[in-house]
């Protein structure tokens, strides 16, 4: 069967009010990337979207790439530019193993070298990979399959086992590449991290095991287990996890139709997964030698018996004051104490939670008011206000305001009633949630050599750094002798950053610039005025700067903010 590959653009708003609102969704653009992808439903789902796939869609500087598998089940991988050029596809020399769901395709981006990596295709089973070549991610060379390595079960040359499931990349605070990944199977696994710095990949260890016991309130004990993770998500330098765990022993659970998942847990590293701390701030584990288990003190911040069809690894995000927020969803007691078929029992009486942690160290958790009327899973999206976006199954999104303390929830957007006809799970783009920090970077030398960012968005917010006329392909100064010439050029840079960014040129509302000589003041100014007269932005022009580079005659900043 064959199921059409969407990416939907949705923009969010708050509304201010005398009252107390929650934001408003738009749809906004709806993107058919493949009429023909692969489909199947296994394990009540679709290899293509799968919430726990959390970069199949993926955005890095001014590019974004998508992943899945088509109608012949070949790997696709697909760029564009930001924010909205066309799409081109290369079909990577790897076809689908199994009709699992869980064999999705994780893509992640180095940004010490530029590459782009690739993990596809395992469950409990040996996981497939390649990289790009260097420089890939930002250069904008040609779309195709040569520019990728060879596939290989290791990754890189890095031997992680054969039994591999739910691959995710992530991005540290100091730019180095971490994989994450469960090894062994469900009910008896491992949570694992690997860390790719200086174009190797090496391994972290295990942060979470099998071992420990286990006793039900039914009093039956198990002896195995595996963590199923909502995320592992940095803001600023401190890593958060959220998740559950699950029972080898089904007796857990009060019927053999029920999931063994119990409880919800929540513990961050400060020095990227190599030590553990619980929500008091005590240290629980390190990675490799002493990770965390089920019988670690101090980690249930919402308990659950195994009773109740609670759901693995639904998604988290953090707030701007750098608190955990996650969904998860089961059956409330107020249905049943004993859910006997939880693909039925989830459809007919599931509801999902926000469950949060306060800046004392404590959680609160709220029930959602719409069922989520289908077995899977749900993705929880901040802005930078910090309200709140959760996507239910069907592309149905409902929103909370802080004002209100994430309590006023409506539906604002109903795929559903909107004829969408989406299947299953929602999966977004993390790189571009409105809470979340976005980098674009060039080729500079100097970006590279110093390890800063062109232009840097946090909400609304963009932030230009300052721009020079270097050429970024040869590291050569552009026009040496002409200020004027040089400052078109830099405004032109800045522009384009700010686009790749989601911004315009109308958004800019300040611009420093940095003069060496007071003759070059006017031509400066006449460009300024030829590229932003009509925005009419704050500006500040100092003379007398002096640049690292004797043929810079002038640097420029920028600041932009986005209000639609």
């Amino acid at each position: 069967m064959l199921s059409p590959f969407i990416l939907l653009s949705l923009s969010a708003s708050l509304l201010f009010s005398l009252c107390l609102a929650a934001p408003s969704v738009t749809l906004t653009t709806n993107s058919l990337l493949d009429a023909n992808g692969v489909f199947f439903i296994s394990y009540d789902g679709v290899v293509n979207v799968n919430s726990f796939q959390l970069s199949g869609v993926l955005t890095y500087s001014n590019y974004q790439f998508a992943a899945w598998y088509t109608s012949s089940r070949a790997a696709v991988l697909a760029r564009r530019s930001l924010p909205s050029g066309a799409w081109s596809t290369l079909q990577l020399p790897h076809t689908l193993s199994a009709s699992d769901s869980h064999n999705v395709i994780a893509l992640g981006v180095s940004p010490s070298d530029g590459k782009i990596h690739v993990a596809m295709d395992c469950h409990s089973s040996t996981l497939y990979y390649t990289s790009s070549e260097a420089g890939l991610a930002t250069s904008g060379a040609s779309w195709v399959a040569s520019r990728f390595g060879s596939i290989t079960t290791t990754l890189g040359t890095l031997n992680i086992g054969t039994t591999v499931t739910y691959p995710q990349f992530v991005i540290t605070p100091d730019n180095l590449l971490q994989f994450v990944y469960r090894s062994g199977v469900s009910g008896n696994g491992a949570t694992q991290l690997a860390e790719y710095n200086g174009g190797t990949w090496s391994n972290v260890g295990s942060w979470a095991s099998a071992s420990g016991t286990y006793t039900s309130t039914n009093g039956v004990t198990s002896s195995a287990r595996n963590l199923y993770i909502h995320g592992f998500t940095y803001r600023s330098n401190r890593l958060h996890v959220t998740g559950t765990w699950r029972e080898q022993a089904g007796g857990v659970s009060c019927s053999s139709g029920g999931l063994t998942n119990h409880d919800t847990t929540y513990f961050y590293s400060d020095d990227k997964g190599r030590s553990w701390k619980n929500s008091a701030g005590s240290s629980i584990g390190t990675s490799g030698s002493s990770p965390v288990n089920v019988n670690t003190a101090g980690i249930i911040v919402d308990p659950l018996n195994a009773d109740h069809g609670l759901m693995n690894q639904e998604s988290q995000a953090i707030d701007s004051s750098g608190q955990i927020h996650a969904i998860i969803s089961y059956i409330p007691g107020r249905f049943t104490q004993c859910v006997t078929n939880y693909e039925t029992d989830r459809v007919a009486h599931g509801y999902a939670f926000h469950l949060y942690r306060s800046s004392n160290g404590t959680f609160t958790k709220v029930e959602i008011p719409f069922p989520i009327n289908s077995v899977g899973r749900s993705q929880i999206v901040l802005d930078s206000a910090d309200n709140v976006y959760v996507v239910l199954p069907y592309v149905r999104i409902v929103t909370a305001s802080k004002s209100s303390g994430w309590t006023d929830w409506t539906l604002a957007y109903d795929g559903q009633a909107s004829g969408l006809n989406a299947f299953g799970e929602p999966n977004h783009n993390h790189q571009l949630s409105m809470s979340q920090t976005q980098r674009f970077n060039t080729i500079n030398p100097f970006e590279i050599e110093f390890g800063y960012s062109r232009a840097v968005r946090r909400g609304p917010f963009i932030f230009v750094s300052g721009t020079t006329s270097i050429d970024p392909t040869t590291g050569n100064v552009q026009h040496p002798e002409s200020a004027y010439q040089q400052a078109l050029a830099i405004f032109s840079e800045i522009v384009r950053a700010i686009e790749a960014l989601g911004g315009t040129r109308q958004d800019v509302t300040r611009v420093r610039m940095f003069v060496t000589a007071d003759e070059d003041t006017g031509d400066v100014g006449r460009a300024l005025k030829e590229n932003f007269g009509e925005v009419g932005p704050a500006a500040t022009m100092i003379v007398g700067a002096k640049f690292v580079r004797e043929e810079m005659k002038v640097e420029i900043e920028a600041d932009a903010v986005i209000l639609s």
